[in-house]
């Protein structure tokens, strides 16, 4: 699957809950997004949970030295630790971890939507989708373990 397959208008309609064409929110292509996204912040929820950050900067590292042609997965676990991390520091005022931070983060991200030839405007559309989706899981992973 090629990620450039996903029309941005597409994807808020998915955002928005059925204000959409149901052909396109039943799409494939955009089921199996979602799934991947959804795989991947499990993943990187049960990395942190058994090995913390370093864990996930280990799980990060891994993917894009294993995955030379489609790094998007990487990406997916990048933006999960992302969040897992900025999570760590609004709880607990912890300092962002660099890896997960600023130039270093941008370094490995950039480059995968530049492959795929998506376009600033895309990319950030398609980024605010990931992470909406990531940060959905995780957090209700999060709630289902600890609710209050």
């Amino acid at each position: 699957m090629k990620i450039k397959d996903i029309s941005v208008i597409g994807i808020y309609c998915l955002m928005l809950a059925g204000a959409c064409n149901p052909v396109f929110a039943q799409s494939s292509i955009v089921g199996n997004l979602i799934y991947d996204l959804r795989k991947a912040a499990i993943s990187t929820l049960s990395t942190y949970r058994a090995s913390g950050i370093l864990g996930l900067r280990m799980q990060s590292t891994d993917c894009y030295l294993k995955r030379s042609f489609d790094q998007f997965p990487c990406v997916y676990i990048d933006i999960a630790s992302r969040y897992i991390d900025q999570g760590m520091v609004a709880t607990n005022n912890y300092p962002p971890d660099e890896y997960f931070d600023g130039d270093k983060y941008y370094s490995r991200i950039g480059p995968v939507f530049l492959k795929d030839k998506l376009n600033r405007e895309t990319s950030n559309e398609l980024m605010a989708f990931m992470t909406f989706v990531i940060a959905q899981e995780i957090t209700s992973k999060v709630l289902k373990n600890n609710p209050s």
